[in-house]
């Protein structure tokens, strides 16, 4: 390989990887109940106490990939405005902080955006069965990557934890 090759194939290398971007979620907090099993229904009700520019995007974001996730486990997602009484998915979206897309756009870390949602299931019997602390990030992505990004990663996670009872 000669070194002008060497190097359009390491820029494009990194060009690729400045357009597939990078997103995910981290977890803390966790705590699931011995013999966890995931309802096959969910009541899920969303709160929010985060404030900022675009935030209903997010909402609406982490709602669809929250509500698709768990179709793909066989568990029926069903939004409710307040809660009634009965047992459910609480899902409280704490802090909402889209970053800077110019920033992550150049790269390096910087201008990350977040969403802090808190969540408390129920097991399939009505008791406590999974709570944690979900972080959605997005820290780069085509043209700095949409912030609703973030949401949609903590929406999947969280899909995930419900029906599997672990945090990954």
């Amino acid at each position: 390989m000669t070194t002008s090759s060497f190097v359009r194939s390491l820029a494009l290398m990194g060009l690729s990887a400045l357009l597939v971007g990078c997103a995910g979620t981290t977890w803390s907090q966790v705590q699931t109940a011995p013999g966890y099993q995931a309802p096959k229904q969910a009541k899920v009700v969303v709160m929010v106490q985060a404030a900022g520019e675009y935030l209903p995007e997010a909402v609406t974001e982490l709602k669809a990939s929250l509500a698709s996730e768990l179709a793909s486990k066989g568990i029926t997602a069903t939004f409710v405005q307040a809660p009634d009484g009965t047992p459910m998915t609480e899902v409280n979206i704490v802090e909402w902080d889209m970053g800077s897309r110019g920033l992550r756009w150049l790269g390096f870390g910087g201008g990350e955006g977040h969403i802090l949602v808190v969540v408390k299931s129920p097991t399939a019997e009505g008791q406590l069965g999974y709570s944690g602390t979900a972080r959605g990030w997005v820290k780069s992505g085509w043209f700095g990557g949409s912030s609703l990004n973030a949401a949609s990663e903590a929406g999947i996670a969280i899909a995930d934890a419900i029906a599997t009872g672990k945090a990954e």
